[in-house]
């Protein structure tokens, strides 16, 4: 348990209701789902039940719930502490940033770091995953966030594993779709390459590629307009209403996902403002699900 899944429960036990709770956490209702499921595994009991009135908890969610209100008022009471601490921590942070991560969770953490250390400089550097791990190993980046490369030398603490999924206009058919124009995102390498193993592994011959595309709208439009395909991870409801969606799946049935990870080295963090900006960022994902 961490602080996102106390902050889910209190969400959900005062909205009692799924959609208002996702939106207000700016989650998709299927990671709500999973995240409640997990959390209700974790205790062994049911903490809620649904019926056409809503959402009703059981007599052991009422206690989960009001646990979980009591975590986050001392999260925020430790918070409090350390902005009183950090007031006159001072200096720059230099923060490296896979263009190919893409989390609204990122933003709330630079808030929320920047008013816990308003000396503190952050600057974010984006860039492909490998160019900011080298970065890194040179000394020109003090924390990154990279996607779909191995563990280095430094630390590294997994952040997301988000599942891929092949988006169309129509009804998706894997038989088919090699018939089908691709229509690939300038993005990370090891995205592509990602992508091209998996395709390879199941076709055992080369995508029809289309073009590639610098914009995520952009690319929703053309296959909204049915030009071809495109593979992401996992988007937003609004963002793709009315497209078909298919996961990406090894020959074995399990997910193919594209994971982002925290680097950085372990003698860094005797930097007590670089110590918390790591810790807020670990303490801001979801590890559980990461099996």
């Amino acid at each position: 348990m961490n602080s996102q899944d106390w902050l889910i429960i209190s969400t959900l036990f005062k909205n009692k209701n799924v959609t208002k709770t996702a939106n207000a956490l700016f989650m998709t209702q299927p990671a709500l789902s999973y995240r409640l499921r997990k959390i209700e595994q974790e205790f062994g009991f049911t903490i809620f039940t649904r019926s056409h009135r809503g959402i009703a908890f059981t007599e052991e969610g009422e206690k989960i719930a009001a646990y979980a209100d009591e975590m986050l008022i001392r999260l925020q009471a430790l918070k409090a502490s350390l902005i009183e601490s950090g007031t006159n921590a001072r200096g720059k942070i230099r923060v490296g940033v896979a263009r190919a991560f893409r989390s609204q969770v990122l933003t709330a953490i630079i808030l929320e770091y920047n008013h816990m250390y308003p000396k503190v400089v952050l600057t974010m550097q984006a860039g492909h995953s490998k160019d900011l791990l080298a970065s890194l190993e040179l000394g020109d980046l003090d924390v990154c966030i990279a996607c779909g490369v191995p563990c280095r030398t430094m630390e590294k603490h997994a952040l997301l594993r988000d599942p891929l999924y092949i988006y169309q206009n129509s009804a998706i058919d894997l038989e088919t779709l090699p018939q089908t124009p691709y229509i690939s995102m300038v993005n990370d390498p090891q995205f592509d390459r990602q992508i091209d193993l998996w395709w390879k592994k199941r076709y055992g011959k080369p995508q029809l590629k289309l073009m590639k595309v610098n914009n995520l709208d952009i690319t929703i439009n053309m296959v909204r307009e049915n030009i071809g395909y495109t593979i992401w991870p996992t988007l937003n409801h609004h963002i793709i209403r009315g497209l078909s969606r298919l996961a990406v799946t090894n020959a074995d049935g399990t997910p193919v996902t594209w994971d982002a990870s925290l680097f950085y080295y372990k003698k860094a963090l005797q930097n007590h403002a670089l110590n918390a900006f790591v810790n807020l960022v670990r303490g801001s994902f979801d590890l559980s699900q990461l099996g």
